[in-house]
């Protein structure tokens, strides 16, 4: 048996007999775990230190649960202890992105979970209050941690990396703000077959911003379609016309923030 933080209030949810497995995942910065209860099958995370989990905001991210509990869409959470470092959940089903090289001659649901994550992005754009991410804090907090590597890869790179950053950012100001995942890939989308439902996960990155990083981010994965997207914004009263023109900016800084992100961890 595996002794987690705070090992006693996690107990009084589970039980003292409950048994955790690990759960390998070469994507995840977090610990996690799976144990069945009362014949539901759970899951465990152990957060990643903040050395690791670079620009997460646990306080945000349990504030962000709070405000999509209920969704079709949003996580089951039986607990989160932010103090202590864990998020107890209901296990929400393999990823999408395990789903398409594990389905072998089964369809993978494609048209089900595209009409899903559709309305999800819908009912996220209607969120426009909650916790705000701070994307000139983010900045900052790279220019400080960068500021103390021994060894950058490239420093002069680097630092043009971040001022390209800090110019495309502001461009998005007199847009409509959202609630944005921040980090949107198949890897954080998971399928429950049971329910043919559709759930979002990870939501540490989480917070009012700017929804186009997450349109350009599935419009790249191909989860969502160009003509969605022209629908969002529609429906947000955005101007049509400005749609490739941001989708560009904002795959680029999603482009940044991975490189960047990739370099503090490198390091």
């Amino acid at each position: 048996m595996v002794k987690f933080p705070n090992w006693l209030q996690l107990a009084e949810i589970t039980g003292d007999d409950v048994v955790w497995r690990a759960c390998p995942s070469l994507t995840n910065t977090n610990r996690l775990y799976r144990t069945e209860l009362n014949g539901k099958a759970m899951c465990l995370r152990v957060n990643a230190g903040p050395n690791d989990a670079f620009g997460v905001s646990r306080m945000a991210e349990q504030q962000v649960l709070a405000l999509i509990e209920g969704y079709e869409w949003a996580p089951d959470v039986m607990a989160c202890n932010v103090d202590e470092g864990w998020c107890l959940t209901v296990y929400h089903g393999e990823a999408v992105a395990a789903l398409h090289s594990n389905y072998g001659q089964k369809s993978l649901p494609a048209a089900a979970i595209n009409q899903q994550l559709f309305k999800a992005l819908g009912d996220m754009a209607r969120i426009i209050t909650g916790p705000r991410f701070d994307y000139e804090q983010l900045i900052e907090r790279y220019h400080q941690r960068l500021s103390l590597l021994t060894a950058p890869s490239s420093p002069c790179r680097v630092q043009a990396q971040l001022d390209e950053l800090s110019n495309l950012l502001p461009t998005f100001a007199n847009t409509r703000p959202g609630l944005v995942h921040h980090d949107l890939h198949p890897g954080n989308l998971c399928w429950m077959e049971h329910q043919q439902r559709l759930v979002i996960i990870d939501w540490e990155y989480a917070g009012i911003g700017i929804p186009w990083l997450d349109y350009a981010q599935l419009l790249s994965a191909g989860l969502l379609t160009a003509s969605q997207v022209d629908q969002l914004v529609s429906a947000q009263a955005e101007p049509v016309a400005t749609v490739s023109s941001n989708l560009q900016r904002a795959e680029r800084i999603n482009e940044l923030l991975e490189v960047l992100w990739c370099e503090v961890r490198q390091h």
